[in-house]
């Protein structure tokens, strides 16, 4: 507290105030009033190098994007077309009917009657050749 005081008493005493008698040239008005000089030149710099690069480095990354979306939506419309594929043979494909019998067979029953027909036929030429000896 008694720092406070005493530091409020040595600025306020008219001891330390000076009046500016003779005025001075200002020739760099700017110099180090924000900025050290030397950091000033290093910004300049940095603005006169580095953002053009950065400038043609965000044009390369907003082509290869661009590269990269467009190859991307081209094989998401290969999928949706693969699948609209695969949707249509799984609706469009005929209902499989379930196997027939063996006795349902138009096979069979040709088969059958041709092996019928030909017992028939040599049964009645065996009975017709022993009725007539």
């Amino acid at each position: 507290m008694v720092r406070v005081i005493l530091s409020l008493l040595l600025i306020s005493s008219p001891v330390f105030a000076e009046e500016c008698k003779v005025p001075t040239d200002v020739t760099t008005p700017c110099a180090g009033v924000l900025l050290p000089t030397t950091a000033a030149t290093l910004g300049l710099t940095c603005l006169k190098v580095k953002v053009p690069e950065l400038r043609v480095e965000l044009e390369r990354e907003k082509a290869l994007c661009a590269t990269d979306k467009k190859l991307l939506l081209g094989q998401l419309d290969l999928e949706k077309k693969r699948n609209q594929k695969l949707v249509d043979l799984l609706t469009d494909k005929e209902p499989v009917e379930p196997a027939k019998s063996f006795l349902g067979s138009r096979t069979f029953w040709l088969s059958a009657g041709v092996v019928t027909g030909v017992t028939l036929t040599l049964s009645i030429l065996k009975i017709a050749t022993a009725t007539l000896d």
